[in-house]
């Protein structure tokens, strides 16, 4: 058995999925189209590796502050069936199912909040995933966003499914 890693956005899926995410907010009437427009510029900066992620993960959540636990659910469940499921790449989604059939663990690693990333990994039948943590309280989210820190995620992550001996 062995563990399979997976970018999400440009790898499983072709896109990005705060961009699909955001877009659908606007669509639903949540936001308004000036909301999208510093997405360009967050962009050119990801690819120069001069992002501040924290900044671009709270830009994220931000329309959803606020939210009820139950709407904000139903909301992302949405998104992710009508608007990010079409996107998922075929030769990615034909690598998940040789990995799953032969036993290996799959986990996609991002930097794209867990709200989202969760409804993702689902709809993929990934079960685990490491991603940027969003603090939430039992009614909605709070307006920081931890850092998450990829490379000791996976170690642990790891680290624990080997100990586990799954």
């Amino acid at each position: 058995m062995g563990i399979a890693f997976f970018d999400m956005d440009g790898t499983l899926v072709d896109g990005d999925t705060n961009d699909i995410s955001l877009h659908f907010y606007v669509q639903k009437g949540i936001i308004k189209e000036s909301y999208l427009e510093p997405l360009a510029e967050m962009g050119r900066k990801f690819f120069l590796g001069e992002v501040d992620i924290t900044a671009v993960a709270e830009f994220a959540c931000k329309p959803l502050v606020g939210m009820p636990k139950e709407a904000r659910e139903k909301l992302l469940d949405e998104c992710v069936k009508e608007h990010i499921t079409p996107h998922f790449k075929p030769g990615a989604l034909k690598t998940v199912k040789w990995h799953k059939d032969h036993g290996n663990i799959c986990v996609i690693v991002t930097s794209t909040n867990d709200y989202l990333v969760r409804h993702v990994a689902d709809a993929l039948g990934i079960p685990y995933i490491i991603a940027s943590p969003m603090e939430q309280d039992k009614r909605d989210f709070n307006r920081q966003t931890q850092r998450s820190h990829t490379l000791s995620a996976v170690q642990s992550h790891t680290h624990q499914r080997i100990h586990a001996g799954t």
